[in-house]
């Protein structure tokens, strides 16, 4: 779990240099400088790996990008740093959206492409994205604070009560 902790910090803290860089920029986005020496594969060909239009809406192309990467020998945290640093130059170029959407679309796609990267780890932990309303995420914090928990560990911990009781 600490070694799943560390890879998270690791991506949360390159999500808010990306979120600095656009806030900083105001009116512009700019991709983090992104030192690609370690890529065997040019900015071209790492582009080319990532599926055409959203590539969230095509998972197997984006397991085929993680698979070359990693037959190139690259650690799970260089394939995600490369598949962002891919990516996001895409949507900075597309002029349709605002800072803040291509912000959130980018930490999107980060958040996801670090899933299916760790997943291939055959991590003993899987990870559901739930989408909560706002009400109902004030009373899990709510609860998990008077449990002395992260609100994650007391979701996990009322599923486990809810299976093990049927």
């Amino acid at each position: 779990m600490e070694a799943v902790l560390r890879r998270l910090s690791v991506v949360f803290l390159a999500l808010l240099g990306l979120t600095t860089t656009a806030v900083a920029a105001g009116s512009s986005f700019e991709c983090p400088a992104q030192p690609g020496d370690y890529l065997k594969l040019g900015p071209a060909e790492m582009a080319a790996l990532l599926p055409v239009g959203d590539p969230l809406d095509d998972p197997a192309k984006l397991d085929a990008a993680i698979d070359t990467l990693r037959r190139q020998g690259l650690s799970s945290a260089l394939i995600i740093d490369g598949l962002i640093g891919s990516y996001c130059p895409i949507v900075a170029a597309d002029a349709s959206l605002t800072v803040p959407q291509k912000t959130s679309r980018v930490q999107k796609f980060a958040m996801r492409i670090t899933r299916l990267v760790y997943s291939f780890e055959g991590a003993e932990d899987i990870i559901l994205d739930v989408p909560f309303d706002p009400p109902v995420v004030d009373a899990i914090r709510s609860r998990a604070a008077a449990a002395g928990v992260t609100p994650e560990k007391w979701i996990a911990e009322a599923v486990d009560t809810v299976l093990n009781s049927r």
